[in-house]
């Protein structure tokens, strides 16, 4: 017999009474290992009492055949064009989930599940068929592929009950970690390509998850406002984990999650002269960097450089490596701001030691971006620009790829995904403070650029803020990233 046949027969058995679950697992001991979670989970599905047709119950079961017989993608593509929607089920999934339907609910309870949120009666059915699902996923990619369904999921469920105005479950957050994690932990076993495509899902579904989030915050009570803000950070830190990864795969060895609040606080930017590169320890002007992780091709030294990446437990990832050719003898630092030494000489910037003359520090948690030159190892401090974190609302960085002046829409590429942005409104302007019009946005093609204060309206993203990098220096060689 095959194991789906099997299975059907042991629930079948076990709920007329005939055999209990161990006499049944008894009668095939070499399969017993991966029978007795399914069986486990079947059990404990409660079944609706409806009455379902003979015809349905044969329908049901010639779909479920059908679609083991199909190569992977036909049958939900066959489904998609008939109007029907398409059960998220593997192929081996569905012909046992749906013998579980058959044989405890007649096929209507998980069916009905689909849609239940947490705290109603069939919530417990829908889980319970995910654990299924998880169960007969045996490769690293579709295990990580359906624990990021399962995330989204838990982010729908979240808006879900906000917009309805329903008792909005304040464990939501933690539903969500619990899947990005686990996501992140299968994706760390997959192959490098098929990571990197996980990673780019991750990145796009997080932006439109954080702006459906952040509208949401001001739907629910006061009393779960909190767990929906404390759900789109957990969302935000998923994004920042994508980006990272996406442009350095070794930051997944790190272990991240999403539950890690000082995640964001490692993030920087740097901009001067690579003067020294000593194995894993690098020197740019006053700067230097530890333990760097990166396996690109490096600028030549005593060139000017503007580099980006991430510092988490005192290991820099490099995410980007830039060359400019300047003739500035400028040095730039960006991040978020964690106060200095106690003789103020030293300052913590986006979690990199910066040694400093001059200059007032600002306030701790601050955005900072720190300017000067390097003198004796030092940063002769000339400006400081801060933003409060309020101030900046939901940020998009990347590549400025197109601008279409005459909707007044720019393209923004990051993590290899393409987003469109209108800018109608917005504060346009180069990271030198000068304003710009639409239009000239046409000339920094192919520029970093800083989208802030972004929002959704009618399914058009908008943003309140631009900046762009405004250098008129050629650039070339030693780019980090690859959005391809």
């Amino acid at each position: 017999m095959k194991k789906e046949d099997i299975l059907a027969q042991y629930i079948a058995d076990i709920q007329s009474g005939k055999n209990t679950l161990e006499e049944c697992l008894a009668r095939h001991p070499e399969s017993s290992g991966e029978l007795r979670p399914l069986l486990e989970i079947a059990l404990k599905l409660k079944p609706v009492h409806a009455e379902v047709s003979p015809g349905f119950r044969s329908r049901a079961r010639q779909h479920l055949i059908e679609a083991m017989r199909q190569p992977d993608g036909v049958y939900e593509k066959r489904r998609a064009r008939s109007g029907l929607r398409a059960l998220p089920m593997g192929l081996a999934t569905s012909l046992i989930a749906g013998l579980l339907v058959i044989a405890i609910a007649g096929g209507t309870t998980v069916y009905a599940s689909q849609r239940s949120l947490p705290g109603e009666t069939l919530y417990p059915v829908k889980t319970g068929v995910e654990k299924l699902q998880l169960t007969l996923t045996f490769d690293q990619e579709s295990k990580a592929s359906r624990h990021l369904t399962m995330a989204q999921r838990r982010v729908d469920e979240a808006a879900a009950q906000a917009s309805r105005e329903n008792d909005f479950n304040t464990s939501a957050a933690t539903r969500v970690a619990a899947q990005l994690d686990t996501a992140l932990r299968e994706i760390e076993k997959s192959e490098p390509e098929a990571a990197k495509d996980m990673m780019r899902r991750l990145a796009e579904s997080s932006v439109h998850n954080e702006l459906i989030l952040d509208e949401l915050t001001t739907a629910v009570p006061d009393t779960a406002q909190s767990a929906l803000r404390e759900t789109a950070d957990i969302v935000r830190r998923g994004k920042l984990i994508a980006e990272v990864s996406y442009d350095n795969p070794d930051f997944l060895d790190s272990r991240p999650s999403v539950k890690d609040k000082e995640l964001e606080e490692g993030r920087f930017k740097l901009s001067g002269i690579l003067t020294s590169v000593d194995g894993d320890a690098w020197k740019i002007d006053g700067v230097t960097l530890r333990d760097v992780r990166y396996k690109g091709t490096l600028p030549p030294l005593n060139s000017s450089v503007k580099v980006e990446g991430l510092n988490k437990n005192g290991r820099v990832f490099i995410t980007r490596i830039e060359r400019e050719e300047s003739s500035k003898s400028e040095v730039s630092v960006e991040g978020r701001f964690k106060g200095t030494s106690d003789d103020g000489k030293v300052w913590n910037v986006g979690g990199i030691s910066v040694e400093v003359a001059g200059g007032n520090p600002p306030e701790e948690g601050d955005e900072l971006r720190l300017q000067g030159t390097s003198e004796e190892g030092r940063v002769s401090v000339s400006a400081t620009e801060t933003r409060q974190i309020e101030e900046l609302g939901i940020e998009l960085e990347g590549t400025l790829s197109a601008v279409d002046a005459g909707n007044n829409v720019i393209s923004v590429k990051r993590a290899g995904t393409v987003f469109k942005v209108n800018v109608s409104g917005a504060s346009l302007r180069t990271d030198e403070r000068r304003s710009l019009t639409v239009s000239d946005l046409r000339r920094y093609t192919g520029r970093d650029v800083e989208v802030d204060g972004l929002y959704k309206k009618e399914g058009t993203l908008f943003a309140k803020a631009v900046r762009v990098e405004d250098d008129d220096d050629d650039r070339e060689g030693g780019d980090g990233r690859d959005d391809d």
